[in-house]
């Protein structure tokens, strides 16, 4: 099985292939200072032209839903159905939680992404079990719920760093990345995630929609 991934709700957006028969992944970061929406695209078309494969190839295509980024969450999104439909392919929703926790389990693991202000996205596994599904959480709040020797992943990890260990003993720290390659094993891994289009996951409103509430 081939797999294309988009990942674009973190900073950095990355496009993979994963070849699911020899288990092999090329990724390719979307670079050149500009805006998501002017670079996935061109870096897909320069993936499938290194890895010589054809757009009609792949079987699926994989996309970060978020959380994360409100606008690269939906270029994301939009540029996976839309490739989807006009090639018919079938698709998967992966958090971008869950691509961080990707072979990074412990016995307790908590994903944390910085959200401004105090608050944060987050979601916490046991032994890569789901015990908390990603949330929007106040960060202060969440780190107090968690034991101590919890291994910490995302930028909200790095930035609280600080808060963490004052308040979790033993507390470990990995840098792990939001990356496409992770999103397309996580896609193979986990067939209950297969639908024909994705959607947004959104974990509260973004500012515009706030603004316009007041």
């Amino acid at each position: 099985m081939l797999i294309l991934a988009l990942s674009t709700s973190s900073s950095t957006a990355s496009v993979a292939i994963y070849n699911s028969d020899t288990d092999t992944v090329i990724e390719k970061i979307c670079t050149g200072g500009k805006t998501h929406s002017e670079t996935l695209m061109p870096t897909v078309s320069e993936l499938f032209e290194e890895t010589a494969i054809e757009p009609a190839q792949i079987d699926m295509i994989a996309v970060d839903v978020g959380p994360g980024s409100f606008t690269g969450v939906r270029i994301g999104v939009a540029t996976g159905n839309a490739m989807a439909m006009a090639l018919n392919k079938q698709m998967a929703a992966v958090s971008s939680l869950e691509a961080l926790a990707f072979y990074k389990y412990s016995q307790s693991t908590a994903v944390l992404l910085d959200a401004r202000n105090g608050n944060g996205y987050a979601a916490h596994y046991t032994q890569g079990i789901e015990t908390m599904p990603p949330s929007a959480v106040v960060i202060d709040e969440f780190i107090s719920t968690l034991p101590d020797s919890t291994l910490f992943l995302g930028d909200g990890a790095t930035i609280h760093k600080e808060i963490i260990t004052a308040k979790i003993s033993d507390a470990k720290f990995d840098d792990a990345h939001i990356s496409a390659a992770n999103v397309a094993k996580h896609a193979f891994l986990h067939k209950d995630i297969i639908c024909v289009q994705v959607l947004p996951l959104y974990l509260k409103p973004s500012q515009a929609e706030r603004l316009h509430g007041k």
